[in-house]
């Protein structure tokens, strides 16, 4: 049966999705479970969250045992137009917006850690350009031989943007 993803994610949990049934080992156990299946979409409450867990559980086991900054670069309404009519330039904003921290950083002699993720849309899923990053609260000396802290202030980062 072949059922659209809004359908399957209304169906998530339901025998109509199909179900395995699980039978107690004991010798004439009268004892079943049936499991229904999920809908595995990204978009579901229930799916989409246990993904979304799953992931951050693999992060947090590649990222450095850190403190991190949160920092969101947005683009003035007035481009969000230039930005949906030519997408080739969305890859452009990430390694701006790194490169604003990585020059800041760099006047003080440290190297962070950063990871960005770029959003084209915003809550009201109106189109609104913005990278959000994720900085170590420090970074490595020069020569690699200590960690230093580090703060970025929205005042001096944002100017650079």
């Amino acid at each position: 049966m072949v059922i659209d993803s809004v359908c399957r994610v209304l169906a998530c949990g339901a025998s109509i999705l199909g179900f395995a049934t699980f039978r107690c080992k004991k010798l004439n156990c009268p004892h079943t479970k049936r499991i229904c299946f999920s809908c595995k979409c990204r978009f579901c409450n229930t799916c989409g969250a246990k993904r979304t867990k799953q992931w951050i559980e693999t992060q947090q086991n590649i990222l450095p045992q850190v403190d991190y900054q949160h920092i969101t670069f947005t683009m003035p309404a007035e481009l969000w137009p230039l930005f949906r009519d030519n997408r080739h330039l969305l890859g452009e904003l990430s390694r701006r917006a790194a490169n604003s921290l990585l020059k800041a950083a760099r006047k003080k002699g440290i190297t962070p850690g950063i990871f960005t993720a770029l959003h084209t849309f915003g809550r009201g899923l109106n189109w609104n350009t913005h990278v959000h990053v994720s900085v170590t609260r420090g970074g490595l000396s020069e020569d690699h031989s200590q960690w230093k802290s580090l703060y970025f202030a929205a005042k001096s980062i944002m100017p650079q943007w």
